[in-house]
């Protein structure tokens, strides 16, 4: 397999060509967020990559963190999985990132995901993932999928993470819901997307998820400007 050489955010990047020549991607993608998350990166780090996509954000972490730090990749869209595996070993980090097939969520058990092939916006939320549908070649799949709540994969798997990005198309706040141990541990950098648009959708608000942060005693800062669809990216920290 042989991949196609871009530059993103200044980073190289070898890309499947499907996404190297796919439109969403120009020469940027989340520039300020992205920038700031290398930022905070340092080699030891234990980096949870929530909603990793085609994995510019896992790539990155990968490139600095070193044993005895890890990266896990969670993404449970089948197809966005398998390009997100071969850009790692395109990328020669492979071997650095773990990659976690279920969908964060409010509770552990299984929940419908709907998916947009290998698009950018598959989702718990439906509503998410139909966006743009009409750009779509194949049409959005519904598909059941195992969830867990952050807290539960931590303490099963004995992990307490130091860098934890939360790209989940409308659900983050029933991530954050599920993740209230680790925020209250108080000892992490959360780089949070909220779609404000989105979260009226399933029932929760913006007021939810910035709840749940306030409760676990965490403060935010948006980073950059709210996009024209409702979406703005934070770094939140305690």
């Amino acid at each position: 397999m042989t991949g196609v050489r871009r530059v993103i955010n200044g980073d190289p990047l070898q890309l499947l060509p499907a996404f190297a020549d796919a439109e969403p991607l120009g020469r940027e993608w989340e520039a300020p967020l992205y920038d700031r998350f290398k930022a905070a990166l340092r080699p030891e780090m234990t980096v949870l990559d929530v909603g990793a996509s085609f994995g510019l954000f896992s790539i990155a972490a990968a490139r600095v963190v070193r044993r005895p730090g890890r990266v896990f990749a969670f993404e449970p869209a089948a197809a966005s999985a398998a390009a997100l595996a071969a850009h790692l070993r395109l990328n020669g980090v492979a071997e650095r990132v773990e990659i976690v097939s279920v969908a964060l969520a409010g509770a552990s058990g299984r929940a419908t995901f709907w998916e947009q092939g290998t698009g950018f916006l598959s989702s718990l939320v439906e509503a998410a993932a139909r966006q743009d549908e009409h750009l779509l070649t194949e049409p959005v799949a519904a598909r059941s999928v195992r969830t867990a709540t952050l807290d539960d994969f931590c303490r099963d798997r004995g992990v307490a993470p130091d860098l934890v990005k939360v790209d989940v198309e409308g659900a983050e706040a029933a991530v954050l819901r599920g993740a209230r141990q680790v925020l209250r541990r108080r000892a992490a950098v959360l780089f949070l997307e909220v779609h404000h648009d989105l979260l009226e959708r399933t029932g929760d608000s913006v007021a939810d998820v910035f709840g749940e942060l306030e409760a676990a005693g965490w403060g935010w800062e948006q980073l950059g400007d709210r996009t024209p669809a409702g979406t703005a990216h934070y770094i939140c920290a305690p």
